[in-house]
């Protein structure tokens, strides 16, 4: 056994086996990353309001965009994910100390599209509005910049982040809304059905998996770190089973949810639903929940 431990740490630090030097990642790097990541999300956000919203587009021009860019940021961090995953399966027998460059600008990514989507809100005036989705962003995005800049755990982040696969369903579901997309279709039911589906499974995995890690690999972290982390999880924890709720009730049990009684998709859209940012608005207008 000892000799299989210390071959797997070779392994993972690099010839002198310091984990830090896994795979020669220059963990400065992320840091600096994040920023240009920012600058990257602007410069997205630039073209999309020069080419200008689709002329079905029954919101306002900046809620599609912010939306947008969210499904952008989701669609990458899948396919991403995926091949990093395929390549590297070696990734989830060391989720603390296993890291590559692919994972490290993955990480890098994201980190950077959270800081810009709170800068966003916040420029926009929606930081009170939608205080939920800035606590998410400090919440998530603190620990991945932390995470980053320190070159662990970047594995586990990776199982995190899978959350996008729903994330991108989520996304696609609201666009079609936005864009009066027949609610009767089959592609808007197969997007709704995908959509609930995938919650369940890559925001409910995520969760049980970190769970699990807190309580049997505490020792491996500071208190300060596990504090951040349990500061982290109580958020997610409880925003997610209040959206599940909330698009369940939305799309399956709300009554008038079957074909023949939505005879119009406008006034129903004009109703209720959930806007660009995953919110909940009701017909007085108050946001109050988006996850990422």
């Amino acid at each position: 056994m000892e000799v299989v431990n210390e071959t797997l740490a070779t392994k993972m630090g690099g010839s002198d086996g310091d984990p830090m030097a896994s795979q020669g990642v220059v963990c400065s790097y992320g840091a600096y990353g994040v920023y240009v990541v920012v600058l990257l999300f602007q410069f997205i956000n630039w073209i999309i309001k020069s080419v200008g919203p689709p002329k079905s587009l029954r919101d306002d021009e900046w809620k599609w965009r912010n939306l947008f860019i969210s499904w952008i940021h989701a669609l990458v961090c899948i396919i991403w994910i995926f091949v990093s995953v395929a390549r590297n399966p070696e990734m989830m027998l060391d989720l603390q100390y296993f890291k590559n460059y692919s994972i490290f600008f993955l990480i890098m990514f994201s980190t950077g599209y959270f800081l810009y989507d709170f800068l966003d809100l916040a420029l926009n005036g929606k930081m009170l509005a939608m205080w939920e989705v800035q606590l998410h962003h400090v919440a998530v995005g603190g620990i991945f910049y932390y995470n980053l800049v320190c070159c662990e755990w970047l594995s586990f982040n990776i199982i995190a982040l899978s959350v996008e696969v729903n994330s991108f369903f989520l996304h696609s579901r609201k666009l079609l809304q936005m864009i009066n997309w027949s609610y009767q279709s089959r592609f808007y039911r197969l997007v709704k059905f995908l959509n609930i589906s995938t919650f369940v499974v890559f925001r409910g995995i995520p969760l049980v998996a970190i769970s699990w890690a807190m309580v049997n690999w505490y020792h491996r972290v500071t208190l300060t770190y596990y504090l951040s982390l349990g500061g982290s999880m109580f958020v997610m924890v409880t925003m997610n089973p209040i959206l599940f709720m909330r698009l369940l009730r939305s799309d399956y049990l709300r009554k008038g949810s079957s074909p023949s009684s939505r005879k119009s998709d406008k006034s129903s859209l004009c109703k209720t639903g959930l806007n660009g940012n995953n919110n909940h608005i009701e017909s007085n207008g108050v946001n109050h929940l988006k996850s990422s």
